[in-house]
């Protein structure tokens, strides 16, 4: 996910690591069982940050309909 982008869906970690940044600031780290990206979903904006995989894992994603 990036920072700014239009996307609407959620996404949840099954495996693995991601950092939450904006701009050049670690905002938080995200690991298994975290759901991310649910604020851009409920409010409509754009993106506020973007997370990053540290590493090797898997998610869920969750189209916005659902």
């Amino acid at each position: 996910m990036r920072e700014g982008s239009d996307e609407s869906h959620v996404v949840v970690i099954r495996r693995g690591v991601a950092k939450v940044s904006a701009g050049q600031s670690l905002i938080s780290i995200r690991t298994a069982g975290d759901l991310v990206g649910e604020m851009a979903a409920l409010d409509g904006a754009p993106r506020c940050a973007t997370i990053t995989m540290a590493g090797p894992g898997s998610v869920v994603m969750i189209p916005h309909d659902r």
